[in-house]
């Protein structure tokens, strides 16, 4: 077993949105310019946040250009569908003109991607305070996978299709227990592969379908209104498609293969100062040799720990 143990400190001043929202009329809303699919729930939960607009991780998970037309079915409902295109980036992280793959063709690095995602929320459902309620199904089609920029070495294409759920329970009981859950069942279709791996997207193989799921659980305590403690749970399976490429926190247990704990307490001040603490451990079972995501799949003991705390100031 491989242990890792990781501190980190981060200060964090404002925050960055870049979307519009245009109403044709009550019910129909065009949103457009960089969607909220980033730091979704169930983040807000340990930074004590109020849920926002902002599209669950499991359902994205990333920074996404597009539009999203949301229509409101009836009262506390909407349905919206999402079109955001996505660019395949280099290995190294460089795009430039006149990419090839192995067979010397021309690659088109941005490819369309397409959500369809219904949303329920009532006040006083049950005997919680607040219920929310979202389904989201996610695709993308023929996504190329290049290994370098101006490199050949890969035909690599990825479909991909994810449906997801979250949802949550604020103020259960009249009491200070908030609970929520979400998981996540995906199927990743690769056809080819980077000839350096000899492989394809979570498989050895130059054809494959690939199939898998994940899901978290989590319970907070509200202390007082500005100091909230819990704990959440994940658990994500051998062959899921994983990733979060918004985050690049050590601590975010979201894609993990295998288990993840997360203990947080957060603390707000006058003055629109926030500080959070917590601790995480990452159980990982399965691993592989690009981005966790593509090659075949090794079994390994790795455990690494995290501790954190983040000062927030929001003007």
């Amino acid at each position: 077993m491989k242990l890792k143990t990781v501190i980190s400190l981060a200060i964090c001043i404002g925050a960055f949105s870049a979307f519009a929202n245009y109403s044709f009329n009550k019910n129909l809303t065009l949103t457009f310019g960089r969607l909220p699919t980033s730091h979704g729930a169930p983040r807000h939960f340990s930074m004590n946040e109020s849920r926002k607009g902002n599209y669950p991780i499991l359902s994205f998970g990333g920074n996404w250009d597009g539009m999203a037309l949301s229509y409101g079915i009836a009262a506390g409902q909407a349905v919206k569908l999402v079109y955001t295109p996505v660019s395949s980036i280099p290995f190294d992280g460089q795009l430039t003109d006149g990419l090839t793959d192995k067979d010397g063709e021309a690659v088109d690095v941005n490819v369309p991607s397409y959500a369809l995602i219904y949303e329920m929320e009532k006040s006083n459902f049950a005997s919680a305070n607040n219920f929310y309620f979202t389904l989201t199904y996610y695709s993308i089609k023929d996504m190329p996978t290049l290994p370098s920029t101006g490199a050949t070495g890969s035909n690599l294409y990825l479909t991909l299709q994810r449906t997801s759920l979250y949802t949550e329970l604020t103020g259960i009981a009249g009491s200070h227990f908030d609970v929520y859950a979400h998981a996540v069942s995906t199927k990743a279709d690769s056809e080819g592969e980077i000839i350096q791996t000899k492989g394809g997207w979570l498989t050895d193989k130059d054809s494959d379908s690939v199939s898998g799921s994940a899901y978290g659980l989590g319970v907070r305590y509200s202390l007082a209104p500005n100091m909230k403690l819990g704990v959440e749970y994940f658990a994500g399976g051998e062959n899921a498609f994983l990733y979060d490429s918004s985050s690049q926190d050590p601590a975010n247990i979201y894609t993990t293969y295998g288990t993840g704990y997360h203990l947080f307490y957060s603390h707000d001040f006058e003055g629109g100062f926030k500080m959070v603490v917590g601790h995480t451990t990452k159980n990982s079972e399965y691993g592989r040799y690009v981005f966790n995501l593509i090659g075949a799949t090794s079994e390994i003991d790795n455990t690494e720990t995290n501790g954190y705390a983040k000062f927030i100031a929001s003007f």
